[in-house]
Formats: structure tokens, C-alpha cells, sequence
């Protein structure tokens, strides 16, 4: 509803809350597939609320968790998204080296492919 009414800060509060829950479960259970991913969800939650509110620092450490946090075969999304991030803190350098490595990858659609050309 925060996200949807365009109270990032809110969002952002939010996802910090379930995550100051979770981490310590995780630490204590780190094998539990369902709190990993819950975990992950929440910095990938994060970054967004964080980078719509302005605030792509942050983001781009929680795009950075949501991709340790992630199964392999998933990461290359979270990388993808991570490149909007690092583009406006100005690592221009780095977020062209990741969407030439990316696209090479898979048969992205549409959307991210353009994504990748405006990077």
C-alpha cells in the first residue's frame, strides 16, 4: 500500500523491519531455504523502495544482499536491476561492463533489453 501511494520512505521502513527480524534467524538457521529467500526479498524489496525514494547508495548495497541471497540461476536479475542503481551513484564504468556481461547470458524480453540499451 506505502509503495502503491508512493511513500517510499514508508516502504523502506517496512522492509527494514522484516529484515531486522529475519537476519537473525537466518544467522541461526542458516540453512532454512524459506528464511533465505524471505531475507532476499526483502533487500530486493529494499533496493526498489530505496532507489524510487532517491536513495541508490542504499539500494545498490541491498541490490548487492538480494544477489548473495539468491539461488544462482536468479542473480543475473537482481544484477540487471543493480545497474539503474550504480548508473545514478556514477559508476557508469561498472554498469556497462555488467549489462555487456548480462546480455550475453540469456534471451532477455523486450523490456530489459531496453533497459540495457539505456544504460
Amino acid at each position: 500500500l506505502s509503495r502503491k501511494l508512493g511513500r517510499h520512505g514508508d516502504c523502506v521502513g517496512w522492509y527494514e523491519k522484516a529484515i531486522s527480524h529475519l537476519a537473525p534467524l537466518h544467522q541461526a538457521e542458516p540453512r532454512n531455504g524459506a528464511v533465505k529467500q524471505q531475507l532476499r526479498d526483502g533487500y530486493w524489496g529494499r533496493a526498489g523502495a530505496n532507489d524510487r525514494a532517491g536513495r541508490s547508495a542504499e539500494a545498490v548495497t541491498d541490490w548487492d544482499r538480494a544477489i548473495e541471497f539468491s539461488p544462482k540461476e536468479q542473480q543475473s536479475e537482481f544484477r540487471a536491476y543493480r545497474t539503474k542503481s550504480w548508473l545514478n551513484v556514477g559508476k557508469v564504468a561498472e554498469a556497462v561492463a555488467e549489462v555487456g556481461e548480462l546480455r550475453r547470458q540469456f534471451a532477455w524480453n523486450a523490456d530489459t533489453l531496453f533497459g540495457f540499451a539505456c544504460v
